[in-house]
């Protein structure tokens, strides 16, 4: 135990940083030095499958309260399903007030929906530079609510929104300005998947998932509007964007058109990545590449990749 006590404790707190925080809470019964060191940790891990029933949202609020790092350069947040929304909501606004860097809230083991809206203190942080979002439910941001993310430079939203994912990131990325990097897993529709990337400026890297359990792509089953090549082409397609990763792609009437107009829009794009349908047999697949490989690009240097 001398050994690894003797180390400096900026060094000791760097090793503490990439354990569970249930363990590193745990080291203050080590020895006197350890006492009050786990409550300088700056990156903080909660795993709602290291607890047993209802004792982990106490833990969290409890040791979340006791925390002195003067930043918080990390936290992430595994819900368990006992969790109160109302104690998550309460996480979120001290991570804020504690000028949190990486904030990321994962509610799928929680009941859903648990949360249909963030907390106001988070359209306003300023030193948020990692969003991730995964399985929640959330309604539109209320037109009232302020919205300023000057540091937000990588968003990862795996949701199902009320609204339509494209709405919930137009509003988010049109207030980002350092946003470099989205990814989307959830429910889009037709123009306003590409009138949502009118607010990136600076985008370099986008990608998108569409699961078909969300019925994103059953748009002759609703009232939601479809796609017109028309649209007006987003400024990042011929300035910044240089990455595209679509996941799930299935040639229907609504992912076909916007692989084209992306491909022929995105003028300085240097690579493509496509995965197919999973449920798409080996002939299906073979004749869907086809179709890809055949549409144009508009950058002469974009490779178009397959990923399964």
């Amino acid at each position: 135990m001398g050994l690894i006590s003797d180390l400096p404790d900026q060094l000791l707190l760097e090793i503490l940083s990439w354990l569970p925080t249930t363990k590193v809470v745990a080291t203050m019964l080590l020895s006197k030095q350890w006492k009050f060191l786990w409550k300088q940790v700056p990156k903080l891990y909660y795993n709602y499958s290291e607890h047993e029933g209802k004792d982990f949202s106490e833990f969290v609020s409890r040791s979340l309260q006791l925390q002195v790092a003067p930043t918080l350069k990390s936290l992430k947040l595994s819900i368990s399903p006992y969790c109160d929304s109302r104690d998550v909501k309460n996480w979120i606004d001290l991570a804020v007030s504690r000028s949190v860097l990486e904030l990321e809230i994962d509610l799928t083991a929680a009941q859903n929906p648990m949360i249909t809206a963030l907390p106001k203190s988070i359209y306003t942080c300023g030193t948020l530079s990692c969003l991730r979002l995964k399985a929640l439910v959330l309604d539109d941001i209320p037109e009232d609510y302020l919205i300023c993310l000057s540091s937000l430079n990588y968003l990862y939203l795996s949701v199902s929104i009320q609204v339509s994912a494209d709405k919930f990131i137009g509003k988010l990325s049109a207030c980002a300005p350092l946003l470099r990097k989205t990814v989307v897993q959830g429910p889009v529709y037709g123009d306003q998947f590409l009138d949502s990337m009118t607010s990136y400026s600076e985008l370099k890297s986008f990608t998108t998932c569409l699961s078909e359990s969300c019925n994103s792509r059953r748009l002759s089953s609703g009232n939601q509007p479809g796609f017109s090549s028309t649209t007006h082409v987003p400024e990042c397609l011929s300035t910044t964007l240089q990455t595209l990763e679509w996941r799930d792609y299935a040639e229907t009437e609504f992912d076909m058109p916007v692989a084209s107009f992306l491909l022929k829009n995105a003028t300085r794009l240097s690579e493509a990545k496509i995965f197919l349908e999973y449920a798409a047999g080996p002939n299906e697949k073979l004749r869907i590449r086809t179709a890809l490989a055949k549409l144009s690009r508009g950058s002469p240097t974009c490779h178009l990749n397959f990923g399964n």
